[in-house]
């Protein structure tokens, strides 16, 4: 009987261990990655004025704009219904500034990718600006900045990145810098993906201890077991 009680008190030590190694996976964990959900905005000519939260999963800065264009339509798009204009059209250039947070497993390993393209690359040159922010030390994870004269006119280009989630809090972000002042239609963005791939090559701080914290739960279980068996 003791020696089935040891048995059942060490698998459930080493399920336990294994149940705090393996946090759940999300794969695709951003909201509206590809701006194909709108509840809002100003519809106009071939796009839609956007602002506040009218792009479910998203934050766009107060006093900041984003463009909608819509596919079929007068004006260029990447992918899908919707491809987003970083270009606050008719607000007198405030640009889009456009954020999304989501969480990430310490220890696991992301892949990060977008697709961009220039549009008017005669305006007053603005950098776009893609970021990652770690929100609990404010580290930045990724900083993409991108010349709209570095490439071709309307030709999609694709960037991102791999990095290894740390538990905290992210936050992308999406912005010219510096706001252009006026019209300029720059920019265009599309496809935003964050990918839990799951755990890095390499165990994390948090696997280790859920390793540790088993193997001491399945000894002292059995030491007292067996000390119990000795006093029988």
């Amino acid at each position: 009987m003791k020696n089935r009680l040891l048995c059942l008190a060490s698998t459930f030590a080493i399920t336990l261990g294994i149940g705090a190694m393996q946090p759940v996976r999300a794969g695709e964990i951003l909201v509206n990655g590809g701006f194909e959900n709108v509840t809002g905005g100003v519809p106009n000519y071939g796009y839609i004025l956007v602002s506040g939260n009218d792009l479910p999963g998203w934050t766009i800065a107060p006093g900041h704009y984003g463009t909608l264009h819509e596919n079929p339509g007068p004006w260029p798009t990447i992918t899908g219904s919707y491809s987003l204009n970083t270009d606050g059209e008719g607000t007198n250039g405030n640009n889009v500034d456009i954020y999304q947070d989501f969480s990430t497993n310490a220890g696991d390993l992301y892949n990060f990718s977008f697709n961009w393209e220039t549009w008017n690359v005669d305006a007053p040159e603005s950098l776009l600006s893609v970021s990652i922010t770690d929100l609990g030390n404010d580290s930045v994870v990724y900083n993409g900045l991108f010349n709209p004269f570095s490439v071709p006119s309307q030709v999609v280009q694709t960037a991102g990145a791999t990095f290894i989630g740390d538990g905290d809090s992210y936050k992308l972000e999406i912005q010219e810098t510096p706001q252009s002042g006026f019209n300029d239609n720059e920019y265009i963005v599309d496809n935003f993906s964050v990918n839990d791939t799951g755990p890095s090559s390499v165990p994390d701080s948090t696997t280790w201890s859920a390793e540790i914290l088993s193997g001491v739960a399945l000894l002292w279980l059995a030491r007292r077991w067996k000390l119990a068996g000795a006093q029988a």
